[in-house]
């Protein structure tokens, strides 16, 4: 999968449910076409290797914010956070009007704070999308809105490397006419092979 099929598809679905192999690089690679404006959750870790793959100082075009720490700049533009920050967030701004993307990843990995964030960006993603086309409504009228009012629609991005998570959670909140588009991302496997000593050997010595 390229990064074009992942940029089509987040262009014409409100949610997208990508599945990927551990190991694939979806974590750091996904956030990558999606930064204009874009936000993601998720531990902070990752953060670093985004950083190192762009090319760019941790704090700069990508950045992290977990309870007690934060790395976060001006022209930040990718944004790591956990699930009780992202919450946080939604009590000041229930309309995350300051980011274009949010990526939840390991949604398999289910608690409570990512089912409460679930439902949430599932009634967030349509009231963006009715405030998106009323502005367009008044911008045909000739209404001038000015730039920091302006709302773009609001995308979701699901990853995980399970195939269940679109039973879990697809049907039962993100319901038409915003059900998730599901991809999957291919990674390669390599054979293993594993080999034994033809003798036994002793915790403390020599083999026998």
């Amino acid at each position: 999968m390229k990064e074009h099929d992942i940029m089509e598809a987040v262009n014409q679905s409100s949610c997208v449910i990508i599945h990927g192999e551990t190991g694939c690089g979806k974590t750091t690679q996904v956030p990558q076409p999606t930064d204009t404006s874009g936000a993601e959750y998720l531990d902070f870790p990752p953060a670093r290797g985004a950083a190192f793959e762009l090319g760019v100082n941790l704090g700069n075009e990508v950045g992290f914010q977990v309870r007690h720490d934060k790395e976060i700049g001006e022209n930040c533009a990718i944004k790591f956070m956990t699930d009780g920050i992202l919450l946080r967030e939604i009590q000041s701004d229930f309309l995350l009007k300051r980011y274009s993307v949010v990526i939840m990843d390991e949604v398999h990995e289910r608690n409570s704070n990512t089912d409460i964030l679930s439902a949430m960006l599932s009634c967030i993603i349509k009231l963006r999308k009715d405030l998106y086309e009323d502005q367009e409504q008044k911008v045909l009228l000739g209404e001038v809105i000015a730039p920091d009012s302006r709302i773009c629609p609001l995308k979701v991005i699901l990853m995980s490397a399970t195939l269940c998570i679109d039973k879990q959670m697809s049907g039962k909140i993100f319901s038409a006419p915003h059900r998730p588009s599901d991809m999957r991302i291919e990674s390669r496997q390599f054979p293993v092979t594993r080999h034994f000593q033809n003798r036994t050997c002793r915790l403390h010595g020599p083999c026998l």
